[in-house]
């Protein structure tokens, strides 16, 4: 079961950690969210599928995903008495996803490519539109710190600890590919291996039509059918004899 669910700077919600139980109802008003939450978790699962990025580029690309509201929030804006608009962003955006499981712990961030000729940058994407993912975190426990994280991965380089020392695992990740996905040794990192099988049991019925041209909405002509019901029933003990 996952215990909290985190997204931050996804279309309208700017940081939201959401702890969760075996039954969680979601409600408010139109427009304050609630698909956009969904939508999040939805995202996430697509990671241990290898296909984050494409889903990102269905919605539009990593722009249109991002968080277009202000850095932070002023005095005014949160009373009420001034607009919640945009402003210039001083840092680079980044969309993270996360969740707290009972075993593992995962975590997501992702970023626009770095332009090209940037100083210490050594493998320029063609693609300057597509988003990398910039860093993966597996770790035990509820939140992050550096003393219980077990798989980290910054950039291309994939390192696993080992006691309490780092080994490298990888140094050549593809910026486009998730840890989930790459790395699938059961024996050698069964984190990665263990956190995959968790989203991959995920599921998601949502893809039930509701628009008006939906089968459910249309009307349809009423016609007779037989039905074979077949029943096993319990065979009753025979009632005791008297003589």
């Amino acid at each position: 079961m996952i215990k909290a669910f985190a997204v931050s700077n996804y279309r309208s919600l700017k940081n939201v950690v959401s702890p969760l139980a075996r039954l969680n109802v979601v409600t408010g008003p139109n427009g304050c969210g609630k698909s956009n939450l969904y939508k999040s978790l939805r995202l996430l699962a697509e990671t241990a599928k290898g296909n984050l990025i494409s889903s990102i580029a269905q919605e539009g690309g990593l722009d249109y995903t991002f968080w277009a509201g202000p850095d932070n929030f002023t005095k005014g804006m949160r009373e009420g008495s001034a607009p919640v608009q945009g402003s210039a962003k001083k840092q680079n955006a980044r969309l993270r996803l996360g969740f707290v499981g009972e075993d593992f712990s995962y975590a997501v961030s992702l970023g626009m490519p770095a332009p090209q000729g940037f100083a210490g940058y050594q493998d320029p994407s063609m693609f300057q539109f597509d988003p990398e993912i910039k860093r993966e975190c597996i770790w035990v426990g509820d939140v992050y710190r550096p003393s219980n994280c077990l798989i980290d991965r910054v950039g291309p380089v994939v390192k696993v600890r080992s006691g309490q020392k780092w080994a490298v695992y990888n140094t050549h990740l593809n910026s486009y590919e998730s840890i989930l996905n790459e790395i699938s040794d059961p024996v050698a990192v069964p984190e990665v291996h263990a956190v995959r099988q968790t989203i991959r049991n995920w599921r998601f019925y949502d893809q039930f039509r509701t628009d008006t041209d939906s089968i459910i909405r249309t009307p349809q002509i009423g016609t007779l059918r037989y039905l074979l019901l077949v029943a096993a029933l319990l065979t009753p003990r025979p009632l005791p004899c008297w003589y």
